[in-house]
């Protein structure tokens, strides 16, 4: 998952390195803090905010479990239609499908949201607070302070 505040993009360590973060050269340094990295360079940042198979945090912080739910099943769903295509092509003609480009990024894609939305909801507030953690960091980190104390 993503998570952008105060100019700073949070990303877990996992997403960069899926397959589709290969071609992507950083020009920002990542710090990684555990196992999510810290992005800074505005273009680094507007190129992760707009990777579609990231899911941004805040699309799902905000839900409660039943609509995140109705993602999961959406993203079931869409996966359902990918399978779909595959199991009624011919064996012979498979390859060709992998080798389409938008067939194998959208299966892609489709397959690692759904994993992605899977583990966030089944570890939600273990999720939540590592969040809550990074960002209350940062903040002690810009302001040397929490609520005025050292």
């Amino acid at each position: 998952m993503k998570l952008l505040r105060d100019g700073i993009c949070y990303v877990d360590i996992e997403d960069l390195f899926n397959k589709d973060c290969e071609s992507i050269h950083f020009e920002s340094k990542t710090y990684n803090k555990g196992d999510m990295a810290i992005v800074t360079d505005p273009k680094d940042i507007e190129t992760i905010m707009g990777l579609d198979f990231i899911i941004d945090y805040d699309e799902v912080f905000n839900i409660d479990d039943y609509e995140l739910m109705v993602r999961i099943n959406r993203e079931e769903n869409d996966l359902a239609y990918f399978s779909d295509i595959l199991s009624s092509t011919p064996l012979e003609e498979r390859q060709e499908l992998w080798d389409d480009e938008d067939f194998s990024k959208g299966y892609g894609r489709c397959t690692y949201r759904l994993k992605t939305l899977r583990e966030y909801y089944q570890n939600r507030d273990d999720y939540d607070l590592k969040v809550a953690n990074h960002l209350l960091q940062a903040r002690v980190k810009k302001k040397g302070t929490i609520n005025g104390q050292k």
